[in-house]
């Protein structure tokens, strides 16, 4: 590579983005599904579908979601990161205002798959921007208050959607999401510079360089410790999300307005914990936080699974919510240390590190989503659900926790 090429890379790498450009790019995850569920009636009837196929029309956005964070991070290496976050922003605003005049549902399914992609390809290049301008304490506090930006998101988007939804049919959402993609593009085109520099020290180029790198990272133990306790605190997070609803305004009898302020507020303890993170990340460090997030998840579950099987009476919202909280809440501090671990060990190919990191965690939690409801049973399920992938976790976490680093250069000989 020549030195004007590497001096263009230079300029363009040292204006650093602005944090809120990138939680706005990275954000847009929760909006593509929290704000539209309460749609979903009003969709089935206007479209003249079935209810499995308005809700359909969610899990073509989530499994799109996730090949986007898959594949846009190793890409990026590539071809760079502002080329994918421009196509990306821009494809989630073309697919949503396509979705609000779509003429079926198989229509709206396919636009909804590019929707997905376009927003996991953004979440996944996004971190990788971050990996590339910053470096140790200030990499985990960017990493802590860009999680707790992007946090408010599923706290503000159900809400938004009912807003909408007051003074318009669920095409307005969809034209919501339009202005939000436009927004994104805005936000990348003026807020966000290319920031991976180009390498002089690596042979290997071009799309070969995609998968050596997704290869090399993938074998690496120092990250795929945090891609493994992190998959597992989500697989046991998204049975939460899984099963909530259901399981606390059927066997508990929460209406839907009080079961809002119960997720929005397990929804605030996410975004305070990544804040609090980004605090002291500097002095603990991020393998110790990442013990303080999974063990305080843990230690709540299993204090609800005592709560919900061995006290006499009928379950009550006030003995159980505290509980959900904290767990809650232990998974924001345990997803910003397990992305600071899992960026470190893959930094060279930053791209690939957040996409497998983000992809995979994903993917495990989408997994577990109807746990619950294929088990059956209230909130006494749920929380022996949950518990144990963070016993599971807490066991992998202090059995790894000892072992000493493996050096990279034989991580990727082996």
């Amino acid at each position: 590579m020549s030195d004007a090429a590497v001096r263009t890379g230079d300029r363009t790498a040292q204006r650093t983005p602005p944090l809120l450009a990138l939680a706005l790019v990275v954000g847009a995850g929760p909006f593509s599904t929290d704000t539209y569920i309460a749609a979903l009636p009003a969709l089935r009837t206007s479209l003249s579908t079935t209810a499995s196929a308005a809700q359909l029309s969610i899990t073509v956005c989530i499994v799109g979601l996730a090949v986007g964070m898959l594949f846009a991070g190793p890409i990026s290496d590539v071809r760079g990161r502002r080329p994918l976050l421009l196509l990306g922003a821009l494809t989630y605003a073309v697919a949503g205002l396509a979705c609000a005049v779509a003429p079926s549902i198989g229509a709206l399914l396919v636009l909804r798959l590019f929707q997905g992609a376009a927003a996991g390809a953004c979440a996944a290049v996004g971190r990788a921007v971050v990996a590339d301008r910053y470096t140790g304490v200030e990499r985990a506090q960017k990493y802590g208050m860009l999680g707790a930006i992007t946090l408010i998101g599923p706290v503000i988007a159900p809400a938004i959607g009912g807003v909408i939804l007051s003074f318009s049919s669920w095409r307005g959402v969809f034209v919501f999401m339009g202005v939000l993609g436009v927004a994104m593009l805005a936000s990348a085109w003026f807020g966000v510079p290319e920031s991976l520099r180009p390498r002089t020290d690596d042979p290997v180029s071009g799309f070969r360089r995609l998968w050596i790198g997704m290869a090399r990272v993938i074998r690496r133990p120092a990250f795929l410790r945090p891609l493994v306790v992190n998959s597992l605190a989500t697989a046991g997070f998204f049975v939460y999300i899984g099963g909530s609803a259901f399981v606390l305004e059927t066997t508990l009898g929460v209406s839907e307005s009080l079961y809002s302020v119960v997720f929005a507020t397990n929804a605030l303890a996410m975004v305070l914990m990544s804040w609090l993170f980004a605090r002291l990340v500097g002095r603990f460090g991020p393998r110790r936080l990442i013990v303080v997030g999974v063990g305080l998840s843990t230690l709540s579950v299993v204090l609800l699974v005592v709560v919900t099987h061995v006290l006499p009476g009928p379950l009550t919202l006030g003995m159980v919510w505290p509980f959900l909280t904290a767990i809650v809440g232990g998974q924001g501090m345990t997803g910003a240390a397990g992305s600071v671990m899992a960026q470190e060990a893959g930094s060279d190919y930053s791209g690939a590190a957040s996409s497998l990191l983000s992809g995979i965690t994903f993917l495990v939690g989408s997994a577990t989503t109807p746990l619950t409801g294929v088990l059956g049973g209230g909130v006494p399920t749920m929380a022996l659900a949950m518990a144990v992938f963070f016993v599971v976790d807490i066991v992998v976490l202090a059995a790894t926790s000892r072992r000493r680093p493996v050096p990279r250069e034989a991580a990727e000989a082996t």
